[in-house]
């Protein structure tokens, strides 16, 4: 199966690239199309919205109180501050994007007041956005202040400016908002595309800079940034991305305080997703697993403070086997995470499975990724069936065998293998088997995430006749 998508990262958090065995193939992103001279150049500046402070207006699930952010917004100082900036910057036709109807109306009138010839358009305005998009583009317009009109879907070639001054809670509505200008335009010869972003005193406003500068999490973004040390950082060819001192300022009380504890990153990306995160998403949301472990002893550790009574009962009966056996278990090749998977799918858990059936269902996973294939299996047994001998005979050797050893850091073997069966090597009560099965499944999806994501891991990995069957 091949997916194409043209949005990876989603307003809806779908995982769309576990749909490929988290195979990605191919991507082209922002960097790539700058350089490629497909898209403008970006000349970005950071600005402090130093007449708001966004730490005096509630925060609730994610997003800013509407209400008082519009009070706060519609004040002649701070629109004074983005008409200035605008006056020094600008080229010749803008889009400013507003949080609200009445916020878009003010930006509009207070420009005109200036002798800007200006509009706001949005559902159900005087002005349409079909003509206001052809004002725009013949310069009957110099600014259109917009509200939720123009994020994604548009074409317009000849815009040149952008002007952030509402926050953009999420990563994706900052790029779609910056894609709306950086097309080129062969009519106005368009060079860059210049973005003034206003970015307040609030953690959320690290999300536009993870974005511009192509990173998932925004500790990583803020890192960055405050490596810069006021200088541009370079983000591709003609590129200028530029923040204020004072928000480098800001930025470097915050990391002081920020990501201090998982808990505190848990309870981030669960505002950001709208639901509880798995260790996957965690996990490519950037992180660190290895922090959780420090201060939970594992994921399940975490949940169980999270999340509470289910998972304290699942980390109470079975911790050690998911951390040792599965969260913290070496995987030198994915045989042992596709041998997990096809154990838990054939309903292991409950009842004892066949070696046959759990082989066969192993190979069909493995398949599903043919470049691990080619490179973790001996010549022998690369065309060989599912169900033929060789196989079976194979992956009992290796990685069945291995996984009924008894680790040296696990008070016992957590698999048996007998009598043509396989099964765990003690019993999950039926209370917990549903609860058991769905974790069992998301570190499984963790550890495959990881290994796949290791680039490092084709280069070392060499598959030749007799190889060693403990690389599991």
């Amino acid at each position: 199966m091949l997916g194409l998508t043209a949005t990876p990262e989603r307003t809806d958090q779908a995982d769309i690239l576990s749909l490929c065995d988290n195979n990605l193939v191919f991507e082209r992103n922002l960097v790539h199309g700058i350089n490629d001279d497909i898209l403008v150049p970006i000349t970005y500046h950071g600005i402090l919205d130093e007449y708001v402070n966004y730490q005096e207006i509630p925060w609730r699930s994610g997003r800013f109180n509407p209400h008082d952010l519009e009070n706060a917004f519609a004040t002649h100082k701070r629109a004074e501050h983005i008409y200035q900036h605008w006056l020094q910057q600008k080229q010749s036709r803008t889009m400013g994007f507003c949080i609200s109807r009445k916020h878009a109306d003010f930006m509009a009138a207070f420009f005109r007041e200036k002798g800007v010839k200006a509009a706001a358009v949005y559902s159900g305005s005087e002005l349409g956005r079909t003509e206001a998009l052809r004002q725009l583009e013949n310069q009957q317009l110099d600014v259109i202040f917009s509200v939720d009109l123009f994020n994604e879907g548009t074409d317009i070639p000849s815009l040149d400016t952008l002007l952030m001054i509402r926050p953009t809670e999420s990563k994706i509505i900052f790029l779609q908002q910056l894609g709306r200008g950086l097309r080129r335009s062969e009519s106005t010869n368009k060079k860059e595309v210049v973005v003034l972003d206003f970015l307040g005193n609030h953690q959320s406003f690290l999300n536009n800079p993870a974005a511009l500068l192509g990173y998932h999490d925004s500790q990583t973004a803020l890192n960055r940034a405050l490596r810069s040390q006021g200088e541009p950082i370079e983000l591709a060819a003609g590129c200028y991305v530029n923040f204020d001192p004072r928000l480098l300022d800001f930025w470097q009380q915050l990391k002081r305080r920020i990501g201090a504890s998982a808990q505190e990153d848990y309870q981030q990306l669960t505002l950001e997703l709208g639901h509880r995160p798995t260790a996957t998403e965690f996990f490519h949301a950037g992180y660190s697993l290895q922090k959780v472990r420090q201060q939970h002893g594992s994921w399940l550790g975490l949940l169980a403070v999270q999340e509470g009574a289910e998972y304290s009962a699942l980390l109470k009966a079975h911790g050690e086997f998911f951390l040792d056996a599965v969260e913290t278990t070496r995987l030198n090749k994915s045989f042992k995470a596709y041998l997990y998977q096809a154990f838990v799918e054939l309903g292991g858990v409950r009842n004892a499975v066949s070696v046959d059936a759990v082989a066969q269902r192993s190979r069909e996973l493995l398949e599903h990724r043919p470049d691990r294939l080619a490179v973790e299996l001996p010549a022998s047994v690369r065309r060989v069936a599912g169900d033929s001998r060789a196989w079976i005979n194979y992956w009992r050797k290796n990685p069945i065998h291995y996984s009924c050893q008894q680790d040296k850091r696990s008070p016992q073997a957590w698999f048996a293998e007998e009598n043509g069966v396989f099964t765990l090597n003690f019993t999950v009560e039926e209370a917990l088997q549903e609860r058991f099965e769905a974790y069992f499944i998301e570190l499984i999806e963790l550890r495959l995430a990881e290994y796949f994501a290791r680039s490092s891991v084709a280069e070392r990995m060499v598959a030749e006749p007799g190889d060693s069957f403990n690389k599991s």
